[in-house]
């Protein structure tokens, strides 16, 4: 069974590098910034990518740097970056290298809250956060399309009653058009209802890939379809309505 990484492909440039370890972050529940000036103790500092996630109590701060060098990263700059990350009182740092590091840099993180890694370690690292977090977005964003698309419910009569028939047809029009895929976005499908584990997901997607519009080659591909896919139907079908209308209001 195939087994995906996040994105597919290096990143082209520091550019890229940096937006993605942001998009990363952020997906898991992050608020991110790139290029940030911080104020630590010894002054001001511009960091790569910040982090923070203020849905976790104690709040949790991460520090990135982006490293899109041909050559190995030093230990100086290994020491420095720690010295940051100590100085302004983050909960963990990660320097992200395209190449590698130079010999002594992994002893300068010894018993502190830095790591070092290469962008796929990066990505690898945080994917089961981020297949956690991703399934249930699109879940919570896909639950009020699986709504309408289910046929069972009544929970838009009244309103629809109120359309004018060309809005009816409208209605019924998108229905069939995003009930193509909206069932992609139930999490059951994918995640053990007893265990919580996920352990469906690249079955899922290999039988799903075919049918799609677009290439999936990554996790990001896949969810991100979903994602949108969810959000694009929602939006045409209140558009119609000229409000939301909605089943219940917890989806989670």
């Amino acid at each position: 069974m195939t087994t995906y990484s996040i994105f597919n492909d290096e990143p082209k440039d520091w550019e890229e590098l940096q937006t993605r370890v942001a998009a990363i972050l952020s997906d898991i529940g992050y608020t991110t910034e790139v290029e940030k000036d911080v104020d630590t103790v010894r002054g001001k500092v511009n960091i790569d990518v910040f982090a923070e996630n203020n849905n976790l109590q104690p709040k949790q701060i991460i520090l990135a740097e982006c490293k899109y060098w041909t050559t190995n990263v030093p230990k100086t700059v290994v020491h420095s970056f720690r010295t940051v990350v100590n100085d302004f009182g983050a909960n963990f740092g990660y320097i992200i290298s395209k190449s590698g590091f130079q010999s002594g840099s992994f002893d300068a993180v010894l018993r502190s809250n830095v790591s070092l890694m290469t962008w796929n370690e990066f990505q690898d690292f945080f994917k089961p956060a981020w297949l956690h977090a991703m399934i249930h977005k699109v879940h919570v964003l896909g639950k009020p399309l699986m709504d309408f698309t289910d046929y069972m419910g009544d929970f838009y009569d009244k309103e629809y009653d109120l359309l004018t028939e060309q809005k009816k047809e409208e209605f019924r029009e998108a229905i069939s058009k995003y009930s193509n895929f909206a069932w992609y976005s139930n999490k059951q499908y994918v995640v053990n209802f007893v265990t919580g584990e996920i352990e469906y997901l690249d079955q899922a997607i290999q039988e799903r890939k075919a049918k799609l519009p677009i290439a999936i080659n990554s996790y990001k591909d896949y969810f991100y379809f979903i994602r949108d896919y969810s959000i694009d139907g929602l939006n045409e079908i209140d558009l119609i309505f000229g409000k939301p209308v909605r089943k219940g209001q917890n989806y989670s």
